[in-house]
């Protein structure tokens, strides 16, 4: 009888675990639309400013 009961236990236990899990993994879900970064040419020099750095010489006071 306490065999019984304890296994029913243990099966409720592990229905309600397995239903936490799938409603929380649902509920994190994204909404919208999957959204991919577009990819880039990684030989595109257009897009950086190429400048020659210049040395800046400080006079004390």
């Amino acid at each position: 009888m306490i065999e019984t009961s304890l296994a029913m236990f243990a099966k409720k236990v592990i229905y309600i675990l397995l239903f936490l899990s799938a409603s929380t993994l649902l509920g994190c879900g994204q909404t919208g639309p999957l959204h991919l970064p577009e990819e880039r040419d990684s030989n595109d020099t257009t897009q950086r400013s190429e400048t020659t750095p210049v040395a800046v010489e400080m006079s004390a006071s």
